[in-house]
């Protein structure tokens, strides 16, 4: 008795079911299989889905294509950097060594000419 009675409550549950949560709204009907063609605008998104997937991998390509270049660009541009602050250091080491050299020249200079001139000195009081 408990049996039936949870059968026949089942089955009209299962009823509503089928009548009130699986309708289909008035109108609506899905195509057949001789229906279905080619000039249906839901096939000619799925085609335009394909073209604009292939269109996306292509730019995520491309952009990461685009990535690993300007990380090699920036790896050359720090390297350039490097070399020019090498470079710039031994520009600055070279005109310091150029003046020190002109500073002793003008020293070397400066003693030969005061040589000179004691001897200048000395030869005229010999006159």
């Amino acid at each position: 008795t408990v049996q039936s009675a949870l059968d026949k409550r089942l089955s009209m549950w299962e009823q509503y079911c089928l009548h009130h949560c699986f309708a289909t709204p008035p109108g609506f009907s899905l195509p057949s299989a001789n229906e279905i063609s080619g000039d249906d605008p839901m096939d000619q998104d799925d085609v335009n889905d394909e073209e604009v997937d292939a269109q996306l991998d292509l730019l995520r390509k491309r952009l990461a294509e685009a990535g690993k270049e300007c990380a090699e660009l920036k790896r050359e541009l720090q390297a350039l950097e490097r070399r020019s602050a090498v470079s710039n250091q031994c520009v600055l080491s070279v005109n310091k060594a150029l003046e020190l050299y002109d500073r002793s020249s003008a020293y070397v200079m400066f003693q030969e000419m005061l040589r000179a001139a004691s001897e200048l000195r000395r030869k005229m009081e010999k006159l």
